[in-house]
C-alpha cells in the first residue's frame, strides 16, 4: 500500500511538473509540440522507461506477495478488469483511476 501511494504520488507530481505538461502537448497534438521545439522521440524513451520501471516494482511487489509468477496469472480476464477500472474512473484522472480500482475490487469480493 506504501508503495502504491508512492507511485501516486510521483504520478501527481510528474504531472504536474514542466515535463508533464510537455506529455500533455505530446498527447494531444505532437506536431505542435515538435514545432515548438520538444524532443519528441527522447520524450517517449524516457516515458516508456519511466512506466517500464513503475510496471517492474508492481512485479516485483505481486511476485513478493504470491511467490512466484506463472503466465497463467495474466489472463485475459485480468487486463479486461484493469481497463474497466480505468475507463470507470475516468481517463486520464488519476483519482478516478483509484476509485474505479477500488469499485471493481470491491464488486469483485462481493460476487465471487
Amino acid at each position: 500500500l506504501v508503495a502504491a501511494a508512492l507511485c501516486y504520488w510521483f504520478a501527481q507530481r510528474l504531472a504536474r511538473s514542466p515535463y508533464g505538461r510537455m506529455l500533455k502537448a505530446m498527447r494531444e497534438n505532437s506536431d505542435v509540440a515538435t514545432g515548438l521545439g520538444k524532443p519528441m522521440a527522447r520524450t517517449r524513451a524516457s516515458v516508456m522507461i519511466v512506466g517500464s520501471a513503475m510496471a517492474a516494482m508492481a512485479g516485483v511487489f505481486f511476485v513478493t506477495n504470491v511467490g512466484f509468477a506463472s503466465t497463467n496469472d495474466y489472463v485475459v480476464g485480468l487486463t479486461l478488469d484493469i481497463w474497466v477500472m480505468i475507463v470507470l474512473g475516468g481517463l486520464g484522472n488519476m483519482r478516478g483511476a483509484l476509485l474505479g480500482a477500488a469499485i471493481i475490487t470491491l464488486l469483485d469480493r462481493v460476487t465471487a
